[in-house]
């Protein structure tokens, strides 16, 4: 039987409204900061950018930031995602269609703004797939609404999203679900250092466990602790959520040398 597999997008996965976010504030600076590491980035913090300001008025981002950001390499690699999806269905025997689903929240669209939405990725996915728009705060993305219509979601703050839905994704345990966000850092410095801090103070007293810990980068271990525990998860990397650049260009960053 034929079955309808969903791809759930939201829009700051679509387009790099982190950077249009840091042009708003200073336009000097955000290119000081796109040509120098922006693309390899660990987290959202950015030279030259206090960490407060830029926090808040990406909190506060709406159509102004979204009009001017550019798009991401999610997108602009979409058609070939979709394409590839469908090949390895083909090949392992299995039927269907793919739908997309793009989330607009936070940003408040009008109707025409929405068509204009669609009738570009209409023309982007060669109007191969049919496209529907949502206006879904996180904690209206429940499990059960995934669990029957979405296979992949694309979602840059992967964690506002799974504060809601974790218990939930738990008790159903999707295996057929893959959560995809970018390789970041929730923490700022700082802010990483002092919860550091914190954890030696408390564990300074513990009993040695020596070398029988797993070897695992943080973000292996989270993937590992989803994936044990409700879904499948990967971090992809950074610069497939940032402007989009052509693969022959590695990165635009500048040579000191």
């Amino acid at each position: 039987m034929a079955v309808t597999k969903g791809f759930l997008f939201d829009l700051d996965s679509l387009f790099d409204t982190r950077l249009s976010t840091l042009e708003r504030i200073d336009k000097d600076a955000a290119g000081e900061v796109l040509f120098n590491g922006y693309f390899r980035r660990e987290r959202d913090e950015f030279n030259g950018f206090d960490l407060e300001t830029y926090r808040k008025m990406y909190r506060e981002r709406d159509i102004v930031t979204l009009a001017n950001a550019e798009m991401t390499s999610i997108m602009a690699n979409l058609p070939d995602t979709l394409h590839a999806y469908m090949l390895d269905n083909t090949r392992e025997g299995m039927t269907g269609t793919i739908k997309v689903y793009v989330n607009i929240y936070p940003y408040r669209l009008t109707a025409d703004e929405i068509e204009e939405m669609k009738m570009c990725l209409h023309v982007i996915l060669n109007g191969l797939y049919p496209i529907e728009i949502l206006n879904a705060k996180p904690i209206d993305i429940t499990a059960k609404w995934i669990e029957d219509n979405i296979i992949a979601y694309y979602c840059y703050d992967w964690m506002a999203w799974m504060e809601h839905a974790h218990v939930d994704l738990v008790k159903k345990r999707l295996d057929s679900f893959t959560l995809v966000t970018p390789k970041l850092k929730a923490l700022s410095v700082v802010e990483e250092e002092k919860v550091k801090h914190q954890f030696d103070q408390e564990t300074k007293d513990l009993i040695d466990i020596g070398d029988d810990v797993p070897d695992l980068t943080p973000f292996k271990a989270i993937e590992s602790t989803i994936r044990s525990t409700c879904c499948n998860m990967m971090f992809s990397e950074v610069r497939e959520f940032c402007l989009y650049l052509p693969d022959e260009i590695d990165d635009v960053s500048v040579d000191p040398n």
